[in-house]
């Protein structure tokens, strides 16, 4: 809703109400949740972390990156549905875990 607000983008808000569900019933409540455009826009944020490229960084480093931005996410995306935007984050787990993985041979087998 604050990203709606500041890019002033009410018209794609406004579709995804109206829109309706897949089975064409109509708008009866409404729970707010990160939009796909916005979960697409976390996973190509989080893609392009510089500090999980390189597997001679140290967590330090990733952490000081990444955690203003999940910061901000949270702050946005789960004020009234947190548990839409955790399925979200999870994505980041994904990406520190293959960082370790080619950090730290030992957890290549994991």
């Amino acid at each position: 809703m604050q990203e709606v607000r500041i890019k002033n983008n009410w018209e794609e808000w406004v579709l995804y109400v109206l829109k309706g569900n897949k089975h064409g019933v109509g708008f009866t409540s409404f729970l707010p949740a990160i939009s796909k455009k916005s979960a697409k826009s976390i996973r190509i944020k989080v893609r392009e972390v510089n500090q999980l490229q390189v597997t001679n960084n140290i967590l330090k480093d990733i952490a000081k990156e990444l955690n203003p931005k999940i910061r901000g996410w949270i702050s946005s995306y789960a004020k009234f549905y947190s548990s839409e935007l955790k399925k979200h984050l999870q994505y980041i787990n994904i990406r520190l875990a293959c960082w370790a993985k080619r950090k730290f041979k030992r957890l290549r087998e994991s």
